[in-house]
């Protein structure tokens, strides 16, 4: 097994520096958190995808299109995430209970955050935006894998905060340009 260790400090909700140790022996020591990992729900553009055999290329041409650019969950994506909250979804166990949720600033992470964990009802988990955590896109630009101007995601979202993602828009995706491995690791660490 693996360990790791390092360290970050979230503006919010509490300015507080939170260090990790992940491995073996890490559970149970004093002031340890338990780390929850929720892959979104499906989007818009996976399902318009999904209509096509994998080596099909009108299935990438679903995936070049602009008008998925930073897509959505869709109408079955929201609908499971609801389903999991309520602990109805067919095999899964209803989520647990979190202090926090800290999610990739893409439309689809951050809306399957907020519907699973109910981020935006009162008393409700916060819900941060961090850039680091976007998944590396190294091979072509994708318009449904580029995300929104953090002003324009936070009047989509006004229960989350994006102080860790960079202001304006997406520097890491776009026409003619791809994330390096390198930048890649600059942005997790």
């Amino acid at each position: 097994r693996a360990q790791a260790t390092g360290s970050f400090a979230l503006a919010a909700p509490s300015a507080e520096e939170v260090k990790f140790v992940a491995g073996p022996g890490a559970a149970g020591k004093p002031g340890a958190k338990v780390v929850h990992f929720l892959r979104h729900a499906e989007a818009e553009v996976n399902a318009a995808g999904r209509v096509f055999a994998k080596d099909d290329p009108r299935k990438k041409a679903v995936r070049l299109d602009a008008k998925y650019f930073d897509s959505p969950i869709s109408e079955k994506g929201l609908s499971q995430c609801l389903e999991l909250r309520a602990g109805s979804l067919k095999g899964r166990a209803p989520p647990p209970v979190v202090d926090l949720v800290v999610a990739s600033p893409l439309t689809r992470a951050l809306q399957t955050a907020t519907a699973v964990f109910g981020c935006n009802e009162p008393e409700s988990p916060n819900l941060v935006a961090v850039e680091a955590l976007r998944e590396f896109c190294s091979k072509d630009f994708q318009p449904c894998d580029s995300r929104r101007d953090p002003k324009d995601l936070a009047a989509s979202f006004p229960h989350a905060t994006f102080a860790h993602v960079p202001a304006g828009p997406d520097t890491l995706l776009g026409p003619g340009v791809v994330e390096t491995a390198e930048s890649a690791d600059n942005r997790i660490r």
